[in-house]
């Protein structure tokens, strides 16, 4: 990208300051087809001008990717998504005000992007409207499919109660077809909009919003109208499209992203938004922090809030653990936390901090084991205190013992498994002896589930029992299956010396020791570093990850008169 360092020099922020593009409209003579002139002005956010802020995609940043448009009379460098997104926003007799990041940041001055990507919040929550620009339509597709496609949206938005006839499309499965490939490419095209990881926060920040893809746009408020229908009575007719095999994927995923996202305005844990949208992209991986800050009120997340651009990704994802653990006060955004492997892990990241640059292949059900830890309290309720020096992690808790036999579990892409499959591999688990009760208890994680597999409550003998029929003879009901994959899937099962009995995660091995930390309402497992010297007499540990132990789930550690250490964690 050109840098354009005169153009930001003539129009240099303050505090409290922003740029804004005025689109200027086109010439008469050339129409449509007038090269984009637009002019940059600074702004305060203060008292700010009436504009728009648009929500895009950058694209690749390399040469062939820019297309060069006039700014404040100097050339400039954009992408051709930006530039596509300007000329169909571009009004034809009077100018129109926006807020554009790749114009209005300079986007090679590190201090200035850790100056305004702060204000971010405040830049999408002041605007009068959000332009959220999803590209061009492909010229493979029919734009008549796009438009079938909001006219559908709009139709179930209504709820079917309006005198409006249905679309055209929802008259057979045949011409639904068109709608839903529109559908398919708006959520999971090349460089789709759904896809980008700052695109939360600008479709959730916006008073109002709109969703524009080429020439057809839909308000972004029936959207979410759509998916209140979906989710609660659905007509008859809108019921009968959706459940085409064809359609029902396409659909029931554009109703979670939004579902998602509209509960960011209400509802937005700081630890479960970051691990919600860790899948979406990225070009720096530190902005799989920054990206989501705006969706927090100041001071949530101190340690990361600056968007500092020189330090290291690493620095970053610790930084925002230590501030995640702070927020919940609890160990909880430890757990289940799906530690990538070392060729994909963000290089020099501390063990026990989340790295977010990516997905791990395998599917570790972080949401699972997250809210089923909010079941247990192995700490006892215990106040957590933490230090943090030169990367470690320093906590206090109690050794409960070392780990002596682990077999391995079963490693799963995806959610499904045949009942042989899970009964050879728990069969093996069971071949260490351990007691039927403890057992049923451990592939259960010993909870009671509904129907979605949300934990309700703790389970009971006669619950384990009914857990163990299912293994030794697939009786009872047909779920428990299911619920036992969830549990066992993507971790070992250790037995430890004292033979307890607890599943971990899949870097387990013998000699690793389980603790009970403060604030940790589960248990953790650690790998002694024996070659390292100990800090100031304090021992040290790699993290490995979160456990589930039989029998010391409830505090059971503390109550053996133990005396707590302090340790630090790598």
């Amino acid at each position: 990208m050109s840098s354009q360092k005169t153009i930001f020099r003539r129009f240099p922020v303050g505090k409290g300051q922003f740029r804004v593009l005025d689109i200027l409209p086109a010439s008469q003579e050339s129409g449509e087809n007038a090269p984009i002139r637009c002019q940059l002005r600074v702004a305060s956010l203060f008292d700010p001008p009436d504009y728009e802020a648009i929500s895009y995609v950058w694209g690749n940043q390399d040469s062939e990717n820019e297309i060069q448009i006039e700014v404040s009379g100097e050339a400039f460098n954009t992408t051709k998504n930006l530039h596509a997104a300007l000329s169909r926003l571009r009004l034809q007799h009077k100018t129109r005000t926006v807020w554009a990041d790749q114009i209005c940041i300079n986007q090679k001055d590190s201090a200035e992007k850790s100056t305004i990507v702060p204000l971010m919040r405040q830049i999408y929550s002041r605007c009068r409207q959000g332009l959220l620009w999803a590209g061009e339509i492909p010229q493979q597709m029919d734009p008549a499919h796009v438009e079938s496609l909001f006219e559908f949206l709009k139709y179930m938005a209504d709820g079917g109660t309006t005198d409006t006839p249905a679309p055209q499309c929802m008259a057979s499965e045949a011409a639904f077809r068109g709608p839903i490939s529109a559908l398919v490419h708006l959520m999971a095209g090349q460089g789709s909009w759904f896809s980008r990881i700052w695109t939360v926060q600008e479709a959730v920040l916006p008073k109002e919003a709109v969703l524009l893809l080429g020439s057809q746009s839909i308000p972004w408020s029936t959207l979410i109208q759509a998916t209140k229908t979906y989710t609660t009575e659905i007509p008859q007719d809108v019921f009968r499209v959706c459940g085409y095999e064809y359609a029902e994927g396409p659909i029931a995923g554009l109703i979670a992203v939004l579902v998602w996202l509209n509960s960011c305005k209400y509802d937005c844990k700081p630890s479960s938004a970051m691990q919600q949208w860790r899948g979406r992209q990225a070009h720096d991986p530190r902005d799989k922090v920054y990206a989501l800050l705006g969706l927090f009120p100041p001071g949530t997340l101190p340690r990361v809030e600056s968007c500092d651009y020189e330090i290291p990704a690493a620095e970053v994802y610790e930084n925002l653990t230590l501030d995640l653990i702070t927020d919940e006060q609890s160990l909880w955004p430890l757990v289940g936390n799906p530690r990538l492997k070392p060729v994909r892990a963000t290089p020099n990241l501390a063990r026990w901090a989340v790295d977010l640059v990516g997905v791990p292949i395998h599917e570790i059900e972080y949401w699972h084991h997250t809210y089923d830890s909010m079941h247990f309290r192995a700490d006892g309720g215990r106040r957590m205190e933490f230090r943090h020096q030169n990367g470690m992690l320093g906590l206090t808790g109690v050794f409960v013992d070392t780990i002596e036999r682990v077999e391995p579990g079963l490693m799963l892409i995806g959610k499904h498994a045949s009942y042989e499959l899970l009964a050879e591999i728990l069969q093996r688990w069971k071949s260490t002896g351990p007691d039927e009760e403890a057992f049923g208890r451990l592939i259960t994680n010993d909870l009671v589930r509904d129907a979605v597999g949300d934990p309700v409550q703790r389970a009971s003998a006669a619950d384990a029992h009914e857990a163990m029929e299912y293994l030794r003879n697939r009786t009872g009901k047909e779920w428990i299956h299911d619920q036992i994959l969830m549990t066992v899937k993507n971790s070992v099962y250790f037995k430890t010396k004292s033979g307890l009995i607890g599943r971990g995660h899949l870097e387990t091995q013998a000699g690793d020791e389980v603790w009970v930390f403060n604030g940790g309402s589960v248990p953790f497992t650690v790998r002694p570093r024996g070659s390292s010297k100990p800090v100031d007499n304090d021992l040290e540990y790699d993290f490995v990850g979160y456990s589930y132990v039989h029998s010391i789930m409830d505090g059971e550690a503390y109550e053996r008169g133990i005396e707590s250490r302090f340790i630090w964690i790598h």
